[in-house]
């Protein structure tokens, strides 16, 4: 089970801010160690962390492929039916960067076409918060 980190030390650890909305994590070559730093919404609502997705998600272990180039620095967090899965912080839309590093990995032609209509959904949603000088 997930452990506890103290919460005055997990934002050095990982090397970020707590997200409002994101979950962010941070994979310790060192220490084959994989840290959460939990949204601020999570941290609010959730009693206990370990029982948030993402600690059930790093339960499951992690696929070291998938980590591939991104271990020791900060990465925004998605959940997969295999665990957790990073998308590189540089990106302002951890979302759309899934969907990129989806796209790499060769879909189906079916896929393919749902990848290309949520991409198409999230970048015109994305533009209309810009609008509103959201982001």
């Amino acid at each position: 089970m997930t452990e506890l980190v103290d919460p005055t030390e997990i934002e050095l650890i990982v090397g970020a801010p707590r997200h409002p909305d994101q979950h962010i994590g941070r994979a310790v070559s060192d220490e084959e160690t994989v840290y959460i730093l939990h949204s601020q919404r999570c941290k609010d609502s959730t009693e206990d962390l370990r029982l948030c997705p993402y600690s059930k998600a790093l339960d499951q272990g992690i696929d070291v492929e998938d980590w591939a180039g991104y271990v020791d620095r900060p990465v925004f967090l998605v959940i997969l039916s295999r665990g957790l899965f990073p998308v590189p912080i540089e990106r302002q839309d951890p979302v759309l960067e899934y969907l990129d590093r989806l796209k790499e990995m060769s879909p189906s032609p079916s896929l393919s076409r749902q990848i290309a209509e949520l991409e198409s959904a999230r970048r015109a949603r994305s533009s209309r918060s810009t609008k509103r000088g959201g982001l």
